[in-house]
């Protein structure tokens, strides 16, 4: 309502009250007051005669505007027993396709209609953009001039000149008022004034709205020109008895002349009107224009199989409209991507059902309601997140190792291949080795992570670089990683304990015993020595394979064969699988021991389990050392 009043207002101007009210409340400021400035004002815009500057303040996507303004009129003439002539009619001047920028503000300023010989004020658009000169007052009977300053790209017209009042007698009538000019020319000449006539206003520019004057019998005052928004105002009459002159017509009719010392008319203010149609596609900047346009936040995978963005919020005099449009990607490109049509002032758009870990992109590109498309931003290309990989899987425990299978959940192996990385996140009780750290490509542990391929993972042993504790619950989660090097949460845990470490052991019910006295080149065996079946050998708690091996002498060195000096054989015989005795303590079933472990004397054995085995000695032939000789021999049990 407020705004409906204030146009009425410029248009047709207040009863004196209320026009002082509304000039307080509205205009009193130079700026425009907050509460109008946020209402988007319709073209064209008019501005009427305030006392104070003005502003206009160009609506979003309005960049360029044309301006048309008169100049106030001149003040009639007043003359002491006698007739002043008529003031001058304001000028006009109009420029088109004036470059303007939203956000800024252009001072407008209304030329006042000029009192009693006083000129009319210039109107005036940022100043010196556009200027339309205020006509001249009467001096006197003398007319006023016509306003003839202008400054304007496309049309400019002098205001008409006011008529001469008459003062060859005591009691003389008033001149007319001159024209304002306009879009149509030159504004009309006021009418001279004769001894009992006062002269008629002159035409605004052809329009309608000719002041005329008051005849002697009615002693009426000159009429105003009509208001006329489009066209300059028509030039007020002249008085005769002594009547004040009439006011110029708005915008910017020359006053009338005063008869007998009466006051001259006042001229007509001034207007400006400032016209614009919206011709642009909304622009991506406010205060200069762009129509290529821009993302605010560019597409990126805000969640698992979804890429969202966000348009730059643009500026048009009508609505906006937003289309983001899928592209494909030159290379790793998935499937599923949509495009968002046009989507009335929603600058946000998400496309969902995409693939894991492909690429796809997208452009955006704007348009406002009558149809005006700006041009469409470059391809901004991302990667979808990767899944979140499934529950990995632990076997194959030993007691320091454990193996992997992954579960990539239908990451892509390949264009582009996902990356994987392992962490530890259980260990009980715990190993501080492990826990809290991630799995390398050797299995040992790493305090930062490593990226490891689908196939890298299966089957790695983890452990088999740095050994997992015996007996130990070890729980993982694996995360995956896309091509951006964005991150999933991590899967579901799983669980797996080591074994438990096995303790070997072996009893032997003979650990010592003597050969006897023995001369160079001769032999003896565990089967002449005592009528038992050999030594035996007793295994512990866990099945184990049961290795011998035997040891030089102080002086003698243990080898195959006897014929060195100082050389001496040593064998077994594994009596619980053979009859040692049938082959003789030297026939085919004694074996010779070396001095280094891994000769079997029996795998596999199983908890508690027995072997028997004998044992022959041949001395060296020559042996140059005549003492006693103690010879070694190890039974060990180990890991089958």
């Amino acid at each position: 309502m407020i705004i409906f009043i204030l146009i009425f207002g410029w248009i047709f101007g207040f009863p004196p009250v209320y026009e002082n009210f509304w000039r307080v409340r509205i205009w009193q400021n130079p700026r425009i007051p907050p509460e109008v400035l946020t209402t988007k004002a319709a073209s064209p815009e008019a501005f009427a005669y305030t006392g104070a500057t003005q502003y206009f303040n160009p609506a979003d996507g309005i960049y360029a505007v044309d301006v048309e303004c008169w100049g106030g009129g001149g003040g009639g003439g007043r003359v002491n027993n006698s007739a002043g002539g008529g003031g001058g009619g304001g000028a006009y001047a109009k420029s088109t396709n004036v470059a303007v920028a939203p956000g800024s503000s252009y001072a407008v300023v209304i030329g006042a209609g000029g009192a009693t010989e006083t000129n009319g004020g210039n109107s005036t658009f940022n100043s010196t953009t556009v200027v339309a000169g205020g006509g001249g007052a009467a001096a006197d009977a003398a007319n006023g001039t016509g306003g003839t300053t202008v400054t304007g790209n496309a049309i400019t017209s002098a205001g008409g000149d006011g008529g001469d009042g008459y003062d060859q007698g005591a009691t003389g009538a008033g001149g007319g008022g001159g024209g304002a000019g306009g879009p149509d020319g030159v504004g009309k000449v006021g009418a001279n004034a004769t001894a009992t006539l006062s002269g008629a206003g002159g035409d605004g520019n052809n329009s309608v709205g000719t002041g005329t004057g008051g005849t002697v019998v009615d002693g009426g005052a000159g009429n105003p020109g009509n208001n006329d928004l489009t066209k300059g105002g028509g030039g007020a009459a002249g008085s005769e008895n002594a009547q004040v002159g009439g006011a110029g017509g708005v915008p910017g009719g020359g006053g009338g002349g005063g008869s007998d010392n009466a006051l001259g008319g006042t001229g007509g203010h001034g207007r400006c009107i400032v016209s614009y149609t919206d011709t642009w596609a909304p622009s991506v900047n406010q205060t200069s224009y762009d129509n290529t346009w821009t993302f605010a936040t560019a597409p990126n995978n805000d969640a698992d199989g979804q890429i969202s963005m966000v348009a730059t919020t643009g500026y048009d005099y009508n609505t906006i409209s937003y289309s983001f449009t899928y592209t494909a990607c030159a290379s790793d490109g998935g499937t599923g991507g949509t495009s968002s049509g046009w989507q009335s002032a929603d600058t946000t758009y998400t496309d969902a059902g995409l693939d894991p870990n492909k690429c796809y992109g997208y452009t955006v590109q704007t348009k406002d309601s009558l149809e005006q498309t700006g041009t469409a931003s470059a391809a901004s290309e991302t990667y979808s997140s990767a899944n979140t990989p499934g529950q990995p899987t632990l076997s194959g425990a030993t007691a320091t190792t454990l193996t992997l299978t992954n579960a990539e959940n239908g990451n892509p192996a390949a264009s582009p291949e996902t990356t994987f990385a392992v962490k530890v996140v259980t260990t009980s009780p715990e190993d501080s080795t492990w826990l809290n750290q991630w799995v390398d490509a050797a299995g040992s542990p790493s305090a930062g992570e490593v990226w490891l391929t689908d196939a890298q993972l299966d089957g790695l042993v983890i452990g088999n670089g740095t050994a997992l504790n015996s007996g130990t619950t070890y729980g993982i989660q694996v995360k995956a990683q896309n091509e951006n090097s964005d991150t999933t949460d991590l899967s579901l845990e799983d669980q797996e304990t080591t074994l438990v470490a096995a303790v070997y052991s072996v009893t032997l019910d003979q650990e010592t015993f003597s050969y006897g006295t023995m001369n160079d080149n001769t032999a003896s065996s565990t089967l002449t020595l005592w009528s038992e079946a050999g030594i035996i050998a007793t295994n512990g708690d866990t099945i184990a394979d049961f290795d011998i091996y035997g040891a030089n002498t102080a002086n003698w060195t243990l080898n195959a064969a006897t014929s060195t000096a100082d050389n001496y054989t040593h064998k077994f015989c594994n009596e619980t699988d053979n009859d040692c005795a049938l082959s003789g303590p030297y026939g085919a079933s004694f074996i010779s021991l070396t001095t280094s472990p891994g000769t079997l004397l029996k795998g596999s054995v199983a908890p508690s389990g027995q072997v028997a085995f004998q044992l022959s000695m041949h001395t060296p032939n020559p042996s140059t050392v005549y003492t006693q000789q103690s010879a070694m021999v190890t039974i060990q049990a180990s890991a089958p």
